[in-house]
């Protein structure tokens, strides 16, 4: 398919390219989802009214939902690992499915980001939380985020993060292209040559 559309890819190529692919997405996944278990441990949320009590378990519910999402893309990547080490076109397929669900979800998710971190009120209540964990302030203050230029701070983290989400999900959209190809790929065989 990315021969059709100008890209010099051989079957070999595209088999290294999915193993790589699966490789990168396992380790870094896995990373995010331990890095945000540890985050979340280390905040320390004191409910002040029955109402923080609700929105602390919704941002309870959330951080659930997002360490659920990327342990699932780490086992879809695991099983396309083993599709392509095994030249199982089922499991490969799995893995295509699971990617372009992957990139819909990333692409909803840097929209629904942007636009809740775009509004004022949303940077002001951020801030208010940040003022109240000091050993993360102390943590992070070297990334020049203080009390005094949080908004300023957030609304340029956005600006970056879109840049990086912009990025990644261009180079995402390619892997589904890679993936059917070293699907219809056959398994090698080996020769076996008689000595006569």
């Amino acid at each position: 398919m990315l021969a059709k559309l100008g890209l010099p890819f051989s079957i070999r190529t595209s088999g290294h390219i999915v193993v790589a692919v699966c490789i990168i997405v396992i380790v870094f996944n896995l990373l995010e989802a331990l890095q945000l278990a540890y985050l979340w441990s280390a905040l320390k949320w004191e409910p002040e009214t029955e109402w923080d009590t609700l929105r602390l378990n919704g941002v309870r519910v959330a951080v659930g939902l997002v360490c659920g999402y990327l342990i699932w893309t780490c086992f879809a990547a695991f099983v396309g690992l083993v599709g392509a080490l095994e030249h199982n076109p089922s499991y490969l397929r799995f893995f295509r499915d699971c990617t372009i669900v992957d990139i819909v979800f990333a692409f909803m998710f840097t929209i629904v980001t942007a636009f809740c971190a775009s509004r004022r009120a949303t940077r002001t209540i951020i801030c208010e939380q940040l003022s109240r964990q000091p050993e993360l302030l102390r943590n992070i203050a070297n990334s020049g985020l203080n009390f005094e230029n949080c908004e300023l701070w957030i609304q340029n983290a956005v600006t970056v993060f879109l840049c990086v989400m912009f990025i990644t999900l261009v180079m995402r959209v390619s892997s589904p292209f890679v993936i059917p190809q070293h699907a219809c790929m056959p398994a090698p065989t080996q020769k076996v040559y008689s000595v006569e």
